[in-house]
């Protein structure tokens, strides 16, 4: 009889959480995240986030010629997209170990001897901690745009970037950029559970149990 009444109580308290993330994912109107952008519903109307990373450079170290031709060339791109309404962030965000840790695993894969060994794995351990402990300052800059005009000014942008910063020195978002995009946006406890996990993807819910509802 006890089991059952703790029971009872897990299940409306499970109910009451599914509510609160129903109404913070209305709320924010964000629909679907992929490798290719932020998708948002507002009033039946699909909306869609794209953007891009201008990777950092120190201009404090450049001849100030040098200095001066950057900035103006980079504030003349931006003023060429006079048209568009343009979204910049700097976010914080894990620095990206993926070729350092990849590097070490294909070290230790190839290794033979276990004290080397040894030290190949602290090495990763090193640079796990360290990515889980540091933030790195990124800078992006968003567009936002409805179904017919996102891929005409998505070209917009990317082709006045390339001009302005030079084709090296900017990346297209992806997935894990616009995750903390929205992360720091909307600093939530439920964020990555609604969003990263269960909300915007296919998910079985109990009949009537439905987290997101129907969209638009």
């Amino acid at each position: 009889m006890n089991t059952k009444r703790k029971e009872k109580k897990r299940q409306k308290a499970e109910q009451k959480r599914r509510k609160k993330l129903r109404s913070i994912l209305d709320w924010m109107e964000v629909e679907n995240v992929t490798e290719r952008g932020i998708q948002l519903i507002h009033n039946g109307k699909k909306y869609y986030v794209k953007g891009v990373e201008i990777l950092p450079t120190n201009i404090f170290m450049l001849p100030l010629a040098e200095r001066m031709a950057r900035i103006r060339y980079f504030a003349s791109a931006i003023d060429a997209l006079y048209e568009h309404t343009l979204y910049f962030k700097f976010i914080k965000a894990e620095p990206d170990m993926i070729t350092y840790s990849s590097r070490f695993t294909t070290f230790l894969e190839r290794e033979q001897n276990s004290a080397i060994r040894h030290l190949i794995e602290m090495q990763i351990d090193k640079l796990e901690l360290f990515s889980q402990a540091a933030k790195e300052l990124r800078f992006y800059v968003l567009i936002q745009e409805d179904e017919l005009h996102i891929e005409k000014t998505w070209d917009d942008l990317t082709r006045a970037v390339a001009s302005g910063v030079g084709v090296h020195m900017y990346k297209d978002m992806q997935y894990t950029d616009y995750q903390n995009v929205i992360k720091q946006e909307f600093e939530n406890e439920y964020v990555d559970e609604y969003l990263f996990t269960h909300a915007v993807l296919p998910f079985d819910y109990d009949k009537g149990d439905d987290l997101i509802g129907d969209a638009g």
